[in-house]
């Protein structure tokens, strides 16, 4: 729960270090450490919905909602980047997806540890297989 919490509060803060340098390798950099840390959420998502979905339908349900988030939020992202520019600098983006983001850290934060902890797995895992 609180390495979720931690790592998207990094990710909304290397969102904001892409827009506030010119410097290529600041910005690569940037663009780096953003992608790494929605990895964090990308791999623990589908692994809680596995061990969390009561039947086998939710769990279809909800992961078929998890992989059509992706290209979804993607589209979503160019049309809003396009109405902020029309008014506004593309960074704005960043800045919308960087707030955004704090809600979400104050749900999780929020929400009781038994519901992020991945127990079939701890237990269940067999390192042979």
């Amino acid at each position: 729960k609180w390495v979720l919490a931690i790592v998207m509060a990094l990710n909304a803060f290397s969102q904001l270090g892409f827009t506030l340098t010119t410097d290529y390798h600041y910005l690569i950099t940037s663009r780096f450490l953003t992608g790494f840390f929605q990895v964090f959420v990308s791999i623990y998502w589908p692994v809680w919905t596995d061990s969390f979905a009561s039947d086998e339908k939710t769990k279809a349900t909800w992961m078929s909602c998890l992989l059509a988030a992706s290209p979804v939020g993607v589209l979503l992202g160019y049309v809003m980047t396009t109405m902020l520019m029309i008014n506004f600098t593309w960074k704005y983006a960043f800045y919308v997806q960087a707030v955004a983001v704090i809600p979400v850290i104050m749900v999780i934060v929020a929400i009781p540890e038994r519901y992020f902890t991945l127990k079939k797995l701890s237990s269940g895992f067999d390192a042979d297989n």
